[in-house]
């Protein structure tokens, strides 16, 4: 049975990521912002589907609860060090002042907003 699961899910066709890409209805960035409670006024739009919020809307409250660190980034720096290098150098930091953590998700296409 275990080899059958296996034989199967190699034999299938999965669409590949640009094919997924493609086929996404992509929202507005305002869009994704109101029904996240946010004044489209207050970001700052890199065209019309990706912005930068501002650090004011950070709940400190919440913050001091969460077990969650998203990194996410427009485009990497000149010296290449991208989302991947800043989430292991994270976990590295936190693991060294005691604070054993590991990265749940790197680099993973398909997180993505689904609102």
């Amino acid at each position: 049975m275990y080899w059958y699961l296996i034989y199967s899910v190699k034999n299938m066709a999965f669409p590949s990521d640009l094919e997924i890409a493609q086929k996404a209805q992509m929202k507005h960035i305002n869009t994704i912002a109101q029904s996240l409670g946010v004044d489209p006024e207050v970001i700052d739009q890199y065209g019309r589907y990706k912005a930068k919020l501002p650090l004011n809307l950070i709940d400190e409250a919440k913050i001091k609860k969460s077990k969650l660190i998203l990194v996410t980034a427009l485009s990497p720096t000149p010296a290449g060090e991208g989302k991947t290098t800043t989430t292991i150098g994270l976990v590295e930091g936190l693991n060294k002042v005691g604070k054993k953590r590991w990265p749940y998700c790197v680099n993973h296409h398909s997180v993505r907003y689904s609102g």
